[in-house]
């Protein structure tokens, strides 16, 4: 059998369900005041509105809680999304999967302020992942934007046809018209903007302006 290049396609399957996950966000918040996310900023994606921020990466893997903590290229996941805002802020990881046994201890959350439910690590993931992100300068920081660190598994996995039908249901509970196609339309278009927005290249803090959407 020939070997095949499945590279790309892995990739797009990635790019997909992440701007799913950020047209997810959006339909589930878009009324509420001066909500805005930014698209390939300082994370995967910002979201804010009044005072409230929350930096997103999204991942489109199972993942656990020792994979969040490898680190491969200098930083390591969780590393790299605490590493954004202050202690002010909020962080997110959406994944795809998590491991059970991992799951199972942690902290769920029924209530959040843009999408639930959460899981936030207990006791002893924090004991963990403090001891291992022990040799960075910002550890102290790290310590306290690990209460407002958090996972979060979408409802849809990485096919885009089966997020597009868990896009369209969510636009159906918010009120929003999906017959006649509308529905459709409205997500093609807020899968191009996202990809207008996220091959802008930001230089000054003007540009990081023009990500906003």
């Amino acid at each position: 059998m020939c070997n095949f290049e499945n590279g790309g396609a892995i990739a797009i399957k990635g790019f997909n369900f992440q701007k799913a996950a950020i047209t997810f966000i959006a339909i589930k918040n878009f009324d509420k005041p001066n909500f805005h996310i930014l698209v390939e900023t300082k994370d995967d994606f910002e979201v804010k509105y009044n005072g409230y921020d929350a930096y997103i990466q999204v991942k489109s893997q199972k993942l656990s809680l020792k994979k969040l903590l490898n680190s491969n290229d200098g930083k390591s996941i969780l590393e790299k999304n605490l590493s954004n805002g202050s202690t002010n802020s909020h962080f997110k990881i959406f994944v795809k999967g998590f491991v059970e046994s991992d799951i199972k201890k942690m902290v769920q959350i029924t209530e959040g302020n843009i999408c639930s439910p959460l899981y936030s690590y207990n006791d002893e993931q924090k004991n963990t992942i403090l001891e291992k992100l022990k040799g960075n300068e910002n550890i102290k920081e790290f310590e306290g934007k690990l209460l407002t660190s958090y996972l979060y598994i979408p409802p849809f996995k990485d096919k885009l046809s089966e997020a597009i039908t868990v896009l369209l249901g969510e636009m159906a509970l918010r009120d929003i018209d999906v017959s006649h196609k509308r529905g459709q339309v409205a997500i093609n278009e807020l899968f191009t903007l996202i990809d207008q927005k996220s091959e802008f290249i930001i230089k000054t803090q003007e540009d990081y302006k023009k990500k906003k959407y």
